[in-house]
């Protein structure tokens, strides 16, 4: 009677005990369902996020192709600027030259003047000698007056002459420094508009720049360092730090960026689904657990009968 009592009281121990096992393993199932429903969601989510992050490589390649047309146009613009130099420089070698050449011709012509001055100097002594000559000599005085009259005309002829060639001389040099003067303002206005494109093109390069760095902490591509390593290389007026470093680029680098909030929710999903899988794991391990020891009671209680 005893036993039976016992086997009894056993007997609704195990089947209570079932059924809390049982209940206990509806819900282990139940929350597997979920997690797998949630790593599901997850899973798709991780492509979706893997799809976004091919764009934005995508993009980041193409920023960085137009960096490097950005430099070549930068190259060119260094290129006709040194050009553009050198024609300045000629420029001033043959002004000077010019000025040499007017400073000669100026001192040409003060020496001229000071020969027509002595000329007429010399054409006022004949006319006196000739007044105090002719009472006493009239015969000879018109016998030279022939040559007096020639000589007296060589002066004027020469004046004349020396007066129209140096005007002329004269004119001539003007219009030629007037041009040389308007192509040196003309230059350096192109030098000025040069200066203020490439101040225009280093501007962007650095903001191309900052775009590339940030792309690099999401694509893993290291190129900035070898874009600047070229640009100082190539500049002979730089110095060798990275000048694009002094410009602004904090307008360019938005802590708000979109493409930033997608990684941290992508390593958020990421952290979350190892946590479920973890939580899976453990389920897994107690409910295997507890059929170990409903087996174990059911083998004790059918021995016991």
């Amino acid at each position: 009677m005893n036993l039976a009592t016992e086997y009894k009281l056993t007997a609704d121990n195990a089947q209570t005990s079932e059924e809390s096992w049982r209940s206990q393993l509806q819900i282990a199932e139940d929350n597997l369902a979920m997690a797998r429903l949630e790593l599901n969601s997850l899973k798709q989510k991780y492509v979706d996020l893997q799809k976004i992050f091919t764009a934005e490589q995508e993009k980041s390649q193409g920023s960085m192709f137009d960096l490097q047309e950005l430099t070549v146009k930068l190259e060119t613009s260094k290129s006709e600027m040194n050009e553009f130099l050198s024609r300045i420089s000629e420029l001033q070698q043959t002004l000077l030259s010019e000025e040499q050449r007017y400073k000669a011709l100026e001192a040409v012509n003060n020496n001229l003047c000071l020969q027509l001055e002595e000329m007429k100097l010399a054409k006022d002594q004949l006319v006196a000698n000739k007044v105090i000559d002719q009472p006493l000599n009239s015969h000879s005085l018109d016998r030279k007056s022939p040559f007096n009259n020639e000589v007296a005309s060589i002066p004027k002829t020469f004046q004349f002459q020396s007066d129209m060639v140096n005007q002329a001389s004269m004119e001539y040099f003007q219009s030629h420094l007037h041009l040389r003067e308007g192509e040196c303002a003309h230059l350096k206005r192109e030098i000025e508009q040069l200066t203020a494109t490439q101040e225009k093109l280093l501007t962007e390069v650095a903001k191309q720049t900052a775009r590339a760095e940030k792309y690099e902490k999401l694509a893993g591509v290291k190129y900035t360092n070898h874009v600047n390593r070229t640009l100082s290389q190539s500049d002979p007026f730089a110095p060798t730090t990275n000048n694009y470093r002094n410009h602004n680029i904090g307008d360019v680098i938005d802590d708000n960026d979109p493409t930033m909030e997608l990684q941290q929710r992508y390593e958020t999903l990421l952290i979350l689904c190892g946590k479920l899988t973890e939580e899976n794991n453990e389920l897994k391990l107690d409910l295997a657990d507890v059929k170990e020891m409903y087996r174990a009671q059911i083998d004790m209680l059918l021995k016991s009968q």
